[in-house]
């Protein structure tokens, strides 16, 4: 595919970001409901790639040109990175639960902030700060009410802090790719690279006859659906916002999942939801008000 063009305004990549974000935030709505219907976390993730597989070939029949990429090399470490990733996230869900595993795995824009500055970046004191602020109210939401008591690295704990590692090298590289291919064709490596190292850890036909069942037909479609376009929308924000921004912004989706499962799954609304959601949003405005990052990757 040609070039890409270049925006000239920000502001729609940042609404791109955040409308990706708020679409992956919907996804623990279905997946609980996998869960319910007894799905591994391990047959979930890979329903997420089918479903979004079926999504890419729809569009490249819609739109009669199939994905492709001018940067190969990137685009391999793409789907690799972004398929480890998940399934170490996936790992860290089902040995220490939803909400430490969450918080663990959305440390990535701290690790992806501090692989861009050893690339040449340089984000200010006022978005560090800002980061911080983010990450405590991510903290305060997601963590159960006794917090972290007793905290020890178990081997869940090592996994979900890898997938955040893992995590923030391939945001960089979706940046890379950004400068030449179109948001579902990089989505594409993303799902191939899945599929196949997922495929290893159940029995897929196993898989799709619980699939076609109608109590969990309609939660596995969503979870498709959520994650193709959330990860398309997200990786078109990428184009012309900077790593920086696109980051702090993604701290949106343990935010909106919490939310949903207050106003869908009936979980009680407490007051330190309340309280993390004021400080991610005061931290957004916050670094928003400041001066331009210097330095910045873009």
């Amino acid at each position: 595919m040609g070039q890409v063009k270049v925006d000239s305004s920000r502001a729609p990549f940042h609404a791109d970001l955040i409308l990706g974000y708020v679409l992956l935030g919907l996804q623990p709505v279905f997946v609980r409901v996998l869960s319910v219907q007894h799905l591994t976390p391990m047959q979930t993730v890979w329903l997420r790639f089918v479903f979004v597989a079926v999504c890419i070939v729809a569009w490249a029949i819609a739109r009669r040109r199939w994905v492709s990429t001018a940067q190969p090399l990137w685009y391999g470490v793409r789907g690799v990175l972004g398929a480890v990733a998940v399934y170490l996230y996936f790992g860290s869900v089902a040995s220490v639960g939803a909400a430490r595993a969450t918080l663990l795995n959305y440390t990535y824009p701290f690790w992806a902030n501090l692989f861009a500055v050893a690339l040449g970046a340089r984000p200010s004191a006022r978005f560090w700060l800002g980061l911080l602020l983010a990450f405590v109210g991510v903290g305060v939401v997601v963590l159960p009410p006794h917090g972290l008591h007793g905290f020890s690295l178990a081997p869940g704990d090592i996994l979900g802090l890898s997938s955040a590692v893992v995590s923030g090298a391939a945001v960089l590289v979706v940046k890379q790719l950004r400068k030449t291919d179109d948001a579902v064709s990089i989505v594409g490596s993303f799902t191939v690279s899945g599929l196949l190292i997922s495929s290893f850890s159940h029995h897929p036909l196993t898989t799709l006859k619980a699939a076609i069942q109608p109590a969990v037909a309609w939660a596995a479609v969503g979870v498709g659906l959520s994650s193709f376009l959330g990860h398309v929308y997200f990786t078109r924000g990428y184009r012309g916002a900077t790593v920086q921004e696109a980051t702090l912004l993604s701290l949106i989706v343990p935010l909106v999942a919490a939310l949903m499962g207050i106003l869908v799954l009936g979980e009680p609304l407490e007051g330190r939801f309340i309280l993390g959601a004021g400080m991610v949003f005061f931290s957004l405005v916050f670094v928003a008000r400041g001066p331009k990052l210097a330095g910045e990757a873009r």
